[in-house]
C-alpha cells in the first residue's frame, strides 16, 4: 500500500493523534488550545508545501516524446563580400591564431 510509505499520511496522522491526546490527556484549555492550533498551523503548512513540491515535480518530469535528441553539428560559418560588379565572393572565415597559453605562477 503506497498510502503508508508516505511523508504526508505520517504527518496528518501525528497531527490527528495530538489532537485526540491533547483532550484525552486533559489538559488546560488554554494550552491545549495552543498546542493543537501550532500543530495545525505546522502540519498544513508542510502539507501544502510538500504537496507543491509534488506537483512542481510531475509537471517537470520529462515526458517521454518517442524521439531521441540528435546532435547536429552546424555547417561553418561563411559569410559574403560583394564586388564592384555586386557579385558575392563566398569566402571561408579566416583562420585565427589561437592566444598564448596563460602563464603559470
Amino acid at each position: 500500500m503506497e498510502i503508508f510509505k508516505s511523508k504526508k499520511f505520517w504527518v496528518s496522522l501525528g497531527g490527528i493523534a495530538t489532537v485526540i491526546l491533547s483532550s484525552a490527556l486533559d489538559l488546560p484549555s488554554e494550552k491545549a488550545e495552543l498546542l493543537v492550533n501550532s500543530l495545525v498551523t505546522i502540519i498544513i503548512g508542510y502539507l501544502v508545501a510538500q504537496g507543491s513540491i509534488d506537483v512542481t515535480k510531475e509537471v517537470m518530469k520529462p515526458k517521454d516524446t518517442g524521439t531521441a535528441w540528435v546532435s547536429v553539428q552546424p555547417e561553418p560559418f561563411k559569410y559574403t563580400v560583394e564586388t564592384e560588379t555586386n557579385t558575392p565572393i563566398v569566402q571561408p572565415p579566416q583562420a585565427t591564431e589561437t592566444p598564448p597559453p596563460p602563464p603559470v605562477a
